[in-house]
């Protein structure tokens, strides 16, 4: 091996004493298989596969190179494997058929003649690992190749071809990046070779001569992949809706009845991304309104939460054997067993950085303290109830907004944040909410029609509630069964006697057995009164009603 490399190295000795000046093709050295980036998961090994390439350019003679050595460091990596063998190069190999006689008449020129650079039949075959004696801590390879000794063969004149393959495995890190690096460096050398250069052996003149390629870098960052953002979405919404997809602000569009409306509004807390398994386990909020909202009652008694609570059975001991995990647990927020559940209406008062004025109302809360119990992760849950007053003028439409903003106080309190207490790997951390949608409310004043007086339970209109109003809702609701000389009940609201939106035969058997067998209560309002009904217009119930003058 040392005969090998001293071969290699004379040469590029006898290059440099040589002086020699005819222009010369251009040799590179570089790295196939290189690319951006490899992403792994954290802490795992990935494999990158690598072969080192010699590129011939503006080549006039017919012949390409002969032969090179190869000094490459690996950084950020360590190497799994080296290899010659199975890296094939088109050739141009002039095979002497008699190697016995000195004669050139038994020699065939082939063309292209593919080698294997492991084989058997090469002269010169090197590739070992390597270290930089400067630095032995630092690692690579050195190669050294020369096809023929006796026999001419060399690369085709002008092209790639593959010199060795090399595979390396890193560590992919906790997050973020590492660097792998392979960077042809003359100086390294094997435990049984010379430090080696990067050269070409190149014939000019029928003499073999060393040239120093160009030498190539290749980067591979290997990365984890991108951190998931933990996703934290509080919304507003009017009680039972859903918060809508988007970022735009949640609405309220109804038409209501002018004067002082009641508006009930939940917060929602949404997560997403997060570990499969436990979710929050607290949260604070402070939740604002225009001033055309009035807050009547904040309320955390009778909202419901879907938990996973780990119920210790005996509390007086520390072993984990009496622990009962419950999920689902159904918790009340307002319930008794609650370690933190705060409520109250606020302010932008001292020392809050919101104007005096501000208003609204702020909540803590921590669901348990010496127990575990948390919500479900990547789920829905409602965790407040907020029921509001305003006053909406007839055919006006409102435009007040609920909204999250940091900063509102109680009495009690300091000003309050929003945030969501988070345990990812057992350490506790708050979390700012990642989304916020406030609630717009656009009530319109609208004055609902309403019927003429009626009494519930006299649909025929004769002035008191007896079987034949039983009688005249049958031939009514029943096709077919009312003659000319029927009544047509004209007003359906009147036979509604049980007031579950309709007239039908359930409202017949109502009356009956409210009359005869006493198992019913009295119709429904209007009864026995005349009133009316909102929601009813007056051509469904007309006016002259005989039961009501």
């Amino acid at each position: 091996m040392d005969r090998k490399l001293t071969f290699v190295s004379a040469a590029a000795v006898a290059l440099i004493l040589s002086g020699w000046t005819k222009a010369a093709p251009d040799f590179s050295y570089g790295v196939e298989g290189c690319r951006e980036k490899v992403t792994g998961a954290p802490g795992s090994t990935q494999q990158i596969e690598f072969f080192g390439t010699l590129t011939t350019a503006n080549n006039t003679s017919p012949d390409g190179p002969q032969g090179w050595s190869v000094s490459l460091s690996v950084e950020g990596a360590n190497i799994v494997s080296n290899l010659l063998k199975g890296v094939e190069v088109s050739t141009i190999f002039f095979d002497d058929l008699d190697d016995s006689t000195d004669t050139t008449d038994d020699i065939e020129r082939k063309d292209p003649y593919i080698q294997d650079l492991g084989s058997a039949d090469m002269f010169t075959k090197v590739i070992a690992r390597a270290t930089l004696p400067a630095d032995p801590n630092r690692k690579g390879i050195i190669s050294a190749i020369v096809m023929k000794s006796q026999e001419k063969q060399v690369l085709q004149p002008n092209g790639t071809s593959r010199m060795f393959r090399l595979v390396v495995e890193a560590t992919v890190p906790a997050e973020g990046c590492i660097p792998v690096t392979l960077k042809y460096e003359n100086g390294f050398k094997s435990t049984q070779s010379q430090p080696t250069p990067n050269v070409v052996t190149f014939s000019v003149d029928n003499k073999p001569t060393s040239f120093p390629p160009n030498l190539g870098t290749c980067t591979v960052m290997v990365c984890a992949p991108p951190p998931v953002q933990r996703e934290f979405q509080l919304a507003a919404v009017a009680a039972g809706a859903n918060p809508s997809p988007g970022d735009a602000d949640n609405e309220l569009v109804k038409n209501v009845p002018p004067g002082e409306n009641t508006v009930d509004v939940e917060v929602v807390l949404t997560t997403a991304n997060l570990n499969p398994g436990d979710g929050p386990q607290g949260w604070s909020l402070s939740v604002r309104n225009d001033p055309c909202l009035t807050v009547d009652k904040p309320l955390l008694k009778g909202v419901e939460v879907s938990t996973i609570f780990y119920d210790d059975l005996d509390d007086s001991t520390d072993t984990t054997d009496d622990i009962v995990k419950k999920d689902p647990y159904i918790q009340d927020l307002g319930a008794a067993d609650m370690f933190t559940k705060v409520v109250a209406k606020a302010t932008g008062a001292d020392p809050s950085p919101l104007p005096d004025e501000a208003q609204g109302v702020i909540s803590a809360v921590i669901m348990k303290s010496q127990e575990k119990q948390v919500l479900h992760a990547n789920s829905s849950d409602r965790i407040l109830r907020v029921s509001y007053k305003i006053n909406v003028v007839e055919n006006e439409t409102t435009n007040c907004r609920v909204f999250f903003e940091n900063g509102l106080k109680s009495t009690q309190s300091q000003p309050t944040p929003n945030v969501i207490t988070y345990s990812p790997a057992d350490v506790v951390m708050s979390f700012p909410p990642t989304k916020q949608q406030g609630l717009l409310v656009k009530l319109t004043g609208k004055k609902e029609d309403v019927s003429d007086s009626f009494v519930r339970g006299d649909p025929n209109d004769d002035g008191k509630s007896d079987i034949a109003d039983a009688v005249a809702i049958v031939l009514n609701v029943v096709p077919g069964l009312r003659g000319p000389n029927d009544v047509e009940i004209t007003c359906k609201e009147a036979g509604n006697v049980n007031g579950d939106g309709g007239m039908n035969l359930v409202d017949a058997i109502y009356l009956i057995d409210w009359q005869f067998r006493g198992s019913q209560k009295p119709p429904v309002a209007p009864y026995p009164a005349c009133a009316t009904v909102a929601g009813v217009p007056p051509s469904e119930c007309p006016p002259n009603s005989f039961s009501c003058q």
